[in-house]
């Protein structure tokens, strides 16, 4: 279990010592307001993203490993939840981008919205996937996957601020975020073939209950 742990933990820490190590890129080549707007809509995902998974990545442990209960239809009735619920709300956020970027004062930045909402739809997807591999005793691929997540946003933040041919602004880190996230969920799409996905309505019923 303590290998397992540190296995986990690496990935986590890895991330928080870039995103410090980011901080002076940010407050250098942005202004306050900039990496104002930044922060706000980094609280945004973190907060719509635990709505957005509905519990169930915690759900999922409980039932995969609960007696009589089928792990492979606990996991795909999950997914098959989030999925539903994430392609609405991206659908939502697309088609109602406009007035909420102006609403948010953010007006002519409708495609910050959807990269928000993109964000959103491949982390909570990836996140019954990564609790999955955690169910699996999978640490070293969880790891994995974690890391090259971490180094993917790290290399396009890299790129869009010191290679990209435009004057930085607020959009780069979020453009960078996205970019990760899509590569996560490219990453993981061997194991959603796999998993052979079966909806069993009742099983998802007891898990959000």
């Amino acid at each position: 279990m303590a290998g397992e742990t540190a296995i986990y933990g690496f990935s986590s820490i890895l991330a928080r010592v870039l995103n410090f190590l980011f901080v002076p890129i940010y407050t250098r080549m942005l202004t306050q307001v900039q990496y104002g707007v930044v922060t706000e809509f980094m609280a945004y995902i973190a907060i719509l993203q635990v709505i957005l998974v509905l519990g169930l990545e915690t759900g999922c442990f409980r039932f995969a490993n609960k007696e009589g209960e089928d792990p492979r239809r606990v996991y795909s009735g999950a997914l098959l939840t989030v999925f539903g619920l994430n392609l609405a709300f991206l659908a939502c956020m697309g088609a109602f981008s406009e007035p909420i970027s102006a609403a948010l004062g953010y007006e002519g930045y409708r495609a910050l919205i959807i990269y928000v909402a993109a964000i959103l739809f491949c982390d909570s997807i990836t996140a019954i996937l990564f609790a999955k591999l955690r169910q699996e005793h999978k640490a070293v691929k969880f790891a994995v996957f974690k890391t090259v997540k971490i180094l993917t946003e790290t290399g396009a933040n890299l790129v869009l601020f010191f290679v990209y041919p435009a004057q930085p602004d607020f959009t780069y880190p979020i453009i960078a975020i996205f970019i990760s996230c899509v590569l996560c969920l490219v990453m993981f799409i061997p194991d959603i073939c796999r998993l052979r996905l079966v909806w069993d309505g009742d099983v998802v019923k007891r898990m959000l209950v």
